[in-house]
């Protein structure tokens, strides 16, 4: 999952992908969330793929693992006493979501990200 941020309008949006074990993609999703900040753009990806998955027939088949490039965020997951005070709810809703399901949480590189970070930025528009 990934979000990208516009400073032209200040306008955000969001992209990722569920693939299974063998990388093959299941489906895609690609939105615009409108006037955002970039890292709250980040969380709502992640919250987007998370309801995906969750509501999905692949949440028996198989467990989740959840990767972005935005290493900041991913420390706010594994770690709420870092988060910024006024997203503090929006990650503990992410945290017991990924808890619950024993999901896996991964910071992967932004080179590695590419697809996620191209259907972010055509969600700006």
């Amino acid at each position: 999952m990934d979000g990208a941020f516009s400073r032209v309008g200040r306008v955000a949006g969001i992209g990722g992908l569920l693939r299974d074990l063998n990388r093959v993609t299941l489906m895609s999703f690609s939105e615009n969330v409108g006037p955002t900040l970039p890292y709250l753009a980040e969380l709502k990806a992640i919250k987007k793929g998370l309801d995906i998955f969750v509501s999905s027939e692949w949440l028996s088949k198989g467990r989740l693992i959840i990767e972005s490039d935005c290493k900041l965020v991913m420390d706010w997951i594994k770690d709420q006493a870092l988060v910024l005070v006024f997203l503090t709810n929006f990650v503990k809703e992410i945290v017991s979501i990924i808890s619950v399901r024993d999901f896996i949480v991964r910071w992967i590189p932004r080179c590695c990200n590419c697809e996620a970070d191209k259907l972010a930025k055509e969600g700006i528009g």
